[in-house]
């Protein structure tokens, strides 16, 4: 792309708090990994043919729809390294300490690509959930973080944003300290410690310019050519093809450290440039990765898996009032009766109990609610203080009063069925709508 001399850089680095979910993987008192919510989205992947210093393999670009996942905030240090070594040995032997610049709170480097498959594997037998290297179609959607421009920065880069090398090298034997109008900076010849800027992409995630290449699960291809659009890993049967690493390192110049940047190397590989970081799928243990959403009335549970999973239960809560009036249809009336429950289509039941059920790690949900409603003789009284809508010998809470935490009691949630401004608890007098919905024998 040519550039003129009145262009500027562009930049859309804002220094601003936002909310982003995440949680933090405990190992030690000291030590945790913190993982952040990589909300659902579709990105063009690959860089536009008119991007400066862009390659054939990052053609064609194509559209890539991603599932929310969890993905590392940083790359994986030295200090969760050590700990994850000493952890019982999956199929390799993992060195404690194998990096050339040595800090707690440096990333871990000179890793081969099956070394940190094999710390993703005994950090998942170590926790109870499934963690792996990322797929090249879900490292890109994390770096852009909603970007098209070749950096999340921007257009362009510098060295007081990112660790690479800001310097000309040699004799032109390599491209330019630069990256289109933006300055030349310097070159530090070693690795920084993460989140060394202190600057995060809108999804909260550091350093994914520079500072170590990150191993991707994908084996090498040319080009995108066939290649998946779903961003799972696009594999071959050849065990030791090339594998991909992202995001440039601290001895690149910065057109390698763009988001649609490409890297191969062996598998065995060692460098001190070579690192990685972690992804997840689920904040719970043991649970399956995926979810099944059977429904019968077309709809989308996208939006109150998400809210589950980070722990918005409230947002949950009037998602789920909003889904039973959409599938009763009865959004204009915008209430039921008790002849209504009946027209839930049973798949759709389920599944909104089996979310809940699953991302309260059995707290919450329908069918928790009907052992209980069971519990306590089908006595409406007992079970509206039981699951802590009432106090007792005390009037119904209002909605706000409700404890919108996992350290509700059990069945607290869904709040059958309501919202704040319509909750039916409210107005019938002990719960027949209760009585259908929970003699119902699909739950």
């Amino acid at each position: 792309m040519a550039t003129t001399q009145d262009q500027q850089p562009k930049f859309t680095l804002q220094r601003r708090r936002q909310s982003v979910q995440f949680f933090v993987e405990q190992l030690t008192d000291d030590i945790g990994i913190e993982m952040m919510l990589i909300p659902a989205g579709t990105f063009m992947m690959g860089s536009p043919e008119d991007e400066i210093d862009r390659s054939s393999s990052e053609s064609p670009q194509h559209e890539v729809s991603v599932p929310t996942f969890f993905m590392g905030k940083y790359p994986i240090t030295q200090a969760q390294w050590s700990f994850v070594a000493e952890l019982p040995q999956v199929n390799r032997e993992l060195k404690p300490n194998p990096s050339r610049f040595k800090g707690d709170k440096r990333p871990v480097e000179l890793v081969s690509w099956y070394e940190a498959v094999e710390f993703c594997d005994r950090l998942s037998a170590h926790t109870g959930r499934e963690y792996r290297l990322p797929s090249e179609a879900e490292w890109e959607y994390a770096c852009r973080a909603g970007t098209t421009t070749p950096f999340h920065f921007g257009e362009t880069i510098t060295t007081d944003l990112a660790n690479y090398d800001g310097t000309d090298a040699p004799n032109g034997e390599w491209s330019s300290g630069s990256y289109g109008r933006g300055p030349k900076g310097e070159y530090r010849e070693e690795t920084t410690l993460v989140g060394h800027f202190g600057i995060a992409n809108a999804f909260g995630l550091c350093d994914m310019h520079g500072n170590v290449m990150e191993w991707c699960l994908d084996h090498w291809h040319d080009n995108y050519e066939e290649a998946p659009t779903d961003s799972s890993a696009w594999l071959t049967e050849d065990e030791s093809a090339g594998r991909v690493l992202r995001g440039g390192s601290w001895t690149f110049t910065p057109n390698n450290c763009r988001s649609a940047y490409r890297g191969i190397n062996p598998p065995d590989n060692h460098d001190s440039r070579f690192g990685f970081r972690v992804i997840c799928r689920s904040w719970t243990k043991n649970q399956p990765t995926t979810d099944d959403f059977i429904t019968e009335k077309g709809i989308n549970y996208t939006t109150l898996r998400d809210l589950l999973l980070t722990d918005q239960w409230r947002k949950a809560d009037e998602e789920t009032w909003k889904i039973i009036l959409q599938v009763t249809g009865q959004q204009e009336r915008g209430y039921l009766y008790s002849s209504d429950v009946g027209s839930i289509p049973s798949a759709d039941l389920c599944t909104i109990d089996r979310l809940w059920v699953k991302y309260s790690q059995g707290k919450f949900g329908f069918s928790v609610q009907k052992q209980i409603w069971y519990e306590v003789s089908q006595d409406w009284e007992r079970f509206t203080e039981r699951v802590g809508w009432r106090e007792a010998n005390a009037g119904f809470k209002n909605y706000d009063a409700l404890t919108f935490s996992i350290n509700a009691p059990a069945g607290h949630f869904p709040f059958q069925f309501g919202t704040p401004d319509y909750c039916w608890t409210w107005r019938v007098g002990r719960g027949n709508t209760m009585d259908y919905l929970l003699l119902r024998q699909d739950l």
